[in-house]
């Protein structure tokens, strides 16, 4: 049930993304680090604000804040609750989320929207939906 919720959740909060596609590019805002880059590679909660929200800011309402570190703290918050088949498919989910922003995280410059836009792509969904 609470897979159905978290896939449904994001889901529907990536529609929102289509719709906010006029904002403007942001420079780094701080240098890229390879801790940032491991806690990534790790699907680490803190990946979202210490790292990819410090490096191009989008505020509490961006989907790094309102959408990727939320649910990512909501999963993690519930793990002593899950079966071992679970506990592997939350970590499986946030390690694919995080490595699907990396690439944003890497890069020399971004747009709020292109964040938003990965969680709307078929890709991201396969993080979350996948069987």
């Amino acid at each position: 049930m609470l897979k159905l919720f978290l896939c449904l959740s994001v889901c529907t909060l990536a529609v929102q993304g289509w719709f906010f596609d006029s904002d403007p590019r942001i420079d780094p805002h701080v240098e890229l680090t390879a801790e940032c880059n491991r806690l990534a590679t790790q699907g680490a909660c803190e990946f979202f604000e210490e790292c990819l929200e410090r490096r191009f800011p989008c505020g509490h309402r961006g989907f790094t804040i309102y959408v990727g570190q939320h649910f990512c703290r909501k999963v993690t918050s519930f793990m002593d609750q899950f079966t071992p088949a679970g506990k592997r498919w939350a970590n499986g989910t946030g390690v694919c989320i995080a490595n699907k922003l990396l690439p944003v995280y890497n890069s020399y410059a971004s747009r709020c929207s292109d964040i938003a836009d990965i969680s709307a792509r078929h890709d991201r969904m396969q993080c979350t939906c996948r069987g």
